[in-house]
């Protein structure tokens, strides 16, 4: 992951399938998920790095609140593994 520092974390939502997402500021969507930590940001398809928040809609469509502007995603968009990182030990506040 290239998070850019501490990374400030708007929005934090546990997912039915036991999966964390949280949006960072400056650092994208980020997902916890099977010990896998992923991040979805400029590199990799949004806009622009940052995430302020998100939501889902009936469609299980998602939808971001970015600097650069309402983004929409198709969930196999978001569960697709992106640059991902195994966690163990729990402890994903660690991660260079």
């Amino acid at each position: 992951m290239n998070l850019k520092g501490d990374p400030f974390v708007r929005q934090i939502e546990v997912q039915p399938d036991g999966s964390v997402i949280a949006a960072a500021i400056e650092d994208g969507l980020i997902s916890l998920r099977a010990g896998v930590v992923q991040q979805l940001d400029k590199q990799n398809g949004l806009p622009c790095d940052g995430v302020f928040g998100f939501i889902r809609d009936d469609r299980k469509n998602w939808w971001l609140s970015t600097p650069c502007g309402y983004v929409e995603l198709a969930d196999s968009e978001i569960l697709i593994p992106i640059r991902g990182r195994e966690v163990s030990g729990g402890i994903v506040g660690t991660l260079p």
